[in-house]
């Protein structure tokens, strides 16, 4: 998720106020994203909520906190460069950005040690 809808998530989940200049069908789009994600604002942090297993996961914001939690999950020095299947399994536990399960394959694939 870009910075920019990151920001707008959090400002409707916060205030239930969205950008300026977005038009109806934007409006839409945002409350329907937003009915799957909580607002913890003591952690100051937005919270994806499986709808199966009703677990609460991170929202990740950025390109530089995915390579930093991908780097934290693949190439730990406790069962590091595992495979794709466990950095999956490591991310989906405590994260959660859109498209994530094929980022995290492209990147493991990328990994030259692997």
């Amino acid at each position: 998720m870009n910075e920019q809808k990151y920001d707008e998530l959090k400002s409707y989940l916060t205030n239930g106020r969205y950008r300026d200049g977005a038009s109806k069908s934007d409006k839409y789009v945002l409350r329907r994203m937003a009915k799957n994600f909580e607002y913890d604002p003591v952690k100051t942090v937005i919270y994806h909520v499986d709808k199966k297993d009703k677990k609460k996961r991170i929202l990740i914001r950025g390109d530089e906190e995915k390579n930093r939690i991908f780097k934290e999950c693949h190439d730990s020095p406790f069962g590091g460069h595992a495979g794709r299947d466990n950095t999956i399994f490591k991310i989906k536990e405590r994260y959660y950005w859109p498209g994530f399960y094929a980022e995290t394959t492209e990147m493991v694939r990328q990994v030259v040690n692997c």
